[in-house]
């Protein structure tokens, strides 16, 4: 897994921006929704568990709440990819707007099965079909061929990237409550018990030219 963290200044506010990348065993990571929380000590040892990565991060101090990055949406082959960017402008209304992976069109494609149960993609079908009927004319050819179409792999892999506009930073990136050297952890469905963390990392800050 590889999480960052980015801060800049532009304009009025500041810019945050997080990205949580992970492809793992789909029988571990399975598809569908997952939480996603801060807790307060790093990752060692690829150890995911509470005793490891410690209690939730509340630098508030309030009762039942945690540092959490809400739910994540992994995919069928046990991927997650989230990015969240904060805009911080004081003038400007908060919100949020997502955008998810798009959807590619995907066709059955052309393929040659030769009489050795062997195959070649098409690449030119009006050619591959002149041709079959030229030795379709001919006596007892060898290499003559059936034209075939094939389901090709449409998968798309699941693509997250939240956009909020907030009146003030998510995140502290430095102090006492900064998030940074802080674990972040996959946990086993939506609810997000603090036993069944799943996949794990330590959060680093990156600048802005990294």
């Amino acid at each position: 897994a590889v999480v960052s963290t980015q801060s800049g200044h532009y304009g009025r506010g500041n810019t945050q921006s997080m990205q949580f990348h992970i492809k793992g065993d789909p029988k571990i990571i399975t598809e569908g929704i997952h939480g996603l929380h801060i807790h307060n000590n790093p990752v060692k040892r690829k150890d995911c568990s509470p005793s490891a990565t410690g209690d939730y991060f509340n630098p508030a101090g309030e009762s039942g709440m945690h540092h959490g990055l809400g739910t994540v949406r992994a995919g069928a082959r046990g991927e997650v990819n989230q990015i969240n960017n904060v805009n911080v402008d004081p003038l400007k209304e908060e919100g949020i707007s997502g955008v998810i992976e798009g959807q590619m069109a995907c066709m059955p494609e052309p393929y040659m099965l030769f009489q050795d149960g062997s195959e070649k993609k098409i690449i030119n079908f009006e050619k591959a079909q002149k041709r079959l009927e030229k030795l379709q004319k001919k006596e007892n050819p060898s290499n003559l061929y059936v034209i075939i179409l094939k389901e090709p792999d449409c998968y798309s892999p699941v693509s997250n990237q939240d956009t909020y506009t907030l009146h003030s930073p998510l995140f502290a990136l430095e102090g006492e409550d900064s998030i940074v050297g802080k674990s972040v952890v996959l946990q086993g469905n939506e609810d997000g018990n603090m036993d069944d963390g799943i996949a794990c990392c330590t959060l680093k800050l990156v600048s802005e030219e990294d």
